[in-house]
């Protein structure tokens, strides 16, 4: 599989970075634009954007397949995989266990995340059966501040014949 950069005003590809599975799922650019984080199968690809190289790859810090990745704003990079855990890891470090900073047991599969507030050390998951749970990262690291399960059967995401609405899922 490859992941690949577009110049929207050529319409053309301008750099393909090849990954070892036959899948990427996610992708993300950071460290201001340096850096191309991918996920594919339980690896997470970390490629040079620039000269289009292969860094590393995190082989180790999952054990399922990794369905999101996703830069902080400090240059850490986030994957959250359907292992159950969101991964924050150090890319300025060459070996991976010395790179893993932190794990958070999200309790679900991970599906997507999205980091919010001023600095972004607010760490919002949505798991495969559209739960959500709230994370801090900063201070008080890997904290659950607010969690909201059986969202499915939520009124307002239920379809009501009567009132003919219904919002059907989270995104």
């Amino acid at each position: 599989g490859s992941a690949m950069v577009w110049d929207l005003r050529a319409s053309t590809a301008a750099r393909s970075f090849e990954v070892s599975s036959r899948e990427v799922y996610s992708c993300c650019v950071g460290q201001d634009d340096s850096l191309l984080a991918c996920a594919a199968s339980n690896k997470v690809h970390l490629f040079d954007m620039a000269h289009g190289k292969q860094l590393r790859v995190f082989k180790e810090s999952h054990t399922d397949v990794v369905n999101h990745v996703r830069f902080h704003p400090d240059g850490k990079l986030l994957s959250g995989a359907e292992d159950n855990l969101v991964v924050v890891l150090d890319t300025q470090k060459s070996r991976e266990d010395e790179a893993m900073i932190g794990v958070i047991p999200n309790d679900e599969c991970v599906r997507s995340f999205s980091l919010v507030g001023p600095d972004r050390n607010t760490l919002c998951c949505c798991s495969t059966t559209e739960d959500v749970r709230i994370w801090q990262l900063g201070e008080d690291f890997g904290t659950l501040k607010a969690q909201f399960t059986n969202l499915r059967s939520h009124p307002l995401l239920m379809r009501n014949e009567d009132e003919g609405f219904g919002l059907g899922y989270v995104v």
